[in-house]
């Protein structure tokens, strides 16, 4: 299925793509994101070391955490990577692990076109009924993989890898959650160690306002944290 492109005002979408300005302004320290303990999964954050020949540079990068394991309380979550300058298509998978012998079974699957200016790309599961949502406790992985748009026909190459479990959200954080508005809904979400919602939040509060400084201080703080040490795409030089 490929995912068709609209254009907005600051925003490309194709499922959701959205272009975001990575800048470093003061503000307010917040506590940020603490991940939760002994998590963590066998995963490949980063694009292969052989670039690809649609990518202007070899970066290709899934916003996950260092545990390449990331929570989330939604059925249909937001997925995030950055990719730099392109001329490629991007197929995404979700894929279902077996715990018990390991078979992978892929339950989602998108193709889109990717190109054009270095930036960050979502992708939101869709609810029209063509994926069933994440099941309580079930762990997926989701990869990312790209083919030159005039080579459509490959195999894509260039993987990159993270982790998805959703979990119930906790009596006090659902009641936390009830009032949070804004900054304070997006530090619920990352100081309960809900990577996915915290990452998902902060993205859509930064495109609706831009220039608040004190958003852009919590997304620089969140990509150079210790629990996530995305420091090369933390700032300007993400979208130059």
């Amino acid at each position: 299925m490929m995912a068709k492109s609209k254009s907005y005002p600051g925003i490309r979408v194709a499922g959701l793509l959205l272009a975001t300005s990575f800048c470093l302004q003061g503000g307010p320290a917040w506590a940020g994101y603490i991940p939760p303990a002994n998590l963590g999964r066998p995963g490949n954050r980063e694009g292969a070391a052989t670039r690809s020949a649609c990518l202007s540079a070899n970066t290709l990068t899934a916003l996950v955490p260092l545990s390449n394991l990331g929570l989330t309380t939604e059925g249909f979550p937001t997925f995030y990577w950055y990719v730099p300058q392109n001329n490629c298509l991007a197929e995404f998978r979700l894929v279902e692990v077996d715990p018990t012998n390991n078979n992978e079974t892929v339950i989602y699957l998108s193709r889109m076109d990717l190109s054009g200016a270095a930036r960050v790309v979502g992708l939101s599961l869709p609810k029209d009924g063509s994926v069933l949502p994440l099941k309580v406790g079930k762990e997926y992985f989701w990869d990312i993989g790209l083919v030159a748009l005039t080579s459509a026909g490959d195999p894509p190459s260039n993987f990159v890898k993270g982790w998805v479990k959703r979990v119930e959200p906790s009596a006090s954080l659902a009641a936390a959650l009830q009032t949070a508005k804004g900054i304070d809904r997006y530090e619920a979400y990352a100081n309960a160690g809900l990577w996915y919602d915290a990452l998902n939040t902060l993205v859509q509060l930064r495109q609706a306002t831009p220039n608040n400084s004190a958003l852009n201080q919590a997304w620089s703080e969140l990509l150079n944290s210790d629990a996530v040490e995305l420091q090369a795409i933390a700032g300007p030089s993400a979208t130059q």
